[in-house]
């Protein structure tokens, strides 16, 4: 076990976040390029041999994770090297710098960068005996939480692997699903959710065809207006005593109420009615699908 040298450690240091960025690179790399292949896998309907190269792909996501906390912990310890460097602290690190030690111990042979392995030998030969036992064994959960999780050996679960293979099928288009049910939607399908607006009662009722209910209408180019409530009885016929005198008389008094009296605006017939209220229907349904 080498002794403990300052300029040594400060040197291992930046190698170990060196080599750290370097291994991030490389398993990013080899990630992208097998998430490429599972799209194939899938495309080809080679489900079993994609679900494996699955595994292969989350291993790699957790390992890129802890090859970038264990790169922080290094750059911290090399951010305050005057603490690591205390020649008055022999038996434990100070509280600032005592995760990242213990961290670092715990990990270092754990690990495929040989630069943490002298880091870490040059860390217990620092501290006591029993500092490094006690960070070997996570001793009082000494050791980061998210690196120790990240460093235990576990199969993925059968629901991450298909998230992984949904998202990858939606990434690279391909018609493929696990046929795993979105927990944001539940049971209900898409453009069928429940709506908490209450729809308008007056373009949800029919047209009454009661002739009670019909508006009066004017008929154009004429004075009489039709009256769908109560008919009038007509008046009595009479016969005029003079055929000729009188004959004239009624058509022109006819035709100067026509002058008098200006024609109103046709009135929408009851089809325009029913048709404007069936594109309302039509167009509030539309955006309910639509929510």
């Amino acid at each position: 076990m080498p002794p403990w040298n300052a300029a040594r450690a400060r040197i291992q240091l930046k190698l170990s976040i060196q080599r750290l960025q370097l291994l991030q690179d490389k398993k990013t790399a080899i990630a992208k390029k097998t998430r490429r292949d599972i799209a194939d896998l899938l495309l080809k309907n080679k489900v079993e041999t994609a679900r494996v190269r699955c595994e292969v792909v989350i291993g790699d996501e957790i390992t890129v994770e802890l090859l970038e906390l264990l790169s922080l912990y290094a750059e911290l310890l090399l951010a305050r090297f005057a603490l690591l460097d205390n020649t008055y602290s022999s038996s434990e690190p100070d509280q600032g710098i005592h995760e990242a030690v213990c961290t670092l111990i715990y990990a270092g042979p754990r690990t495929e960068v040989a630069e943490l392995h002298h880091l870490r030998e040059l860390l217990v030969h620092k501290f006591s005996r029993d500092f490094a036992i006690a960070a070997i064994e996570n001793k009082d959960g000494c050791v980061n939480d998210r690196v120790f999780a990240k460093l235990q050996i576990y199969r993925p679960p059968t629901e991450l692997i298909d998230a992984y293979l949904d998202e990858i099928a939606r990434t690279y288009k391909v018609n493929w699903s696990s046929g795993r049910e979105d927990p944001a939607n539940g049971d209900v399908p898409a453009g069928f959710e429940q709506s908490t607006e209450k729809p308008d009662d007056s373009a949800s009722q029919p047209t009454s065809t009661d002739p009670a209910s019909l508006p009066n209408t004017t008929v154009a180019g004429n004075s009489s207006t039709i009256n769908t409530t109560t008919p009038n009885p007509p008046p009595p016929s009479y016969q005029p005593a003079s055929s000729s005198s009188s004959s004239s008389l009624p058509s022109e008094k006819t035709d100067a109420s026509n002058e008098s009296k200006p024609s109103a605006p046709p009135a929408p017939s009851a089809r325009a009615q029913q048709k404007s209220a069936d594109d309302l229907l039509a167009a509030r349904f539309a955006a309910l699908k639509q929510r």
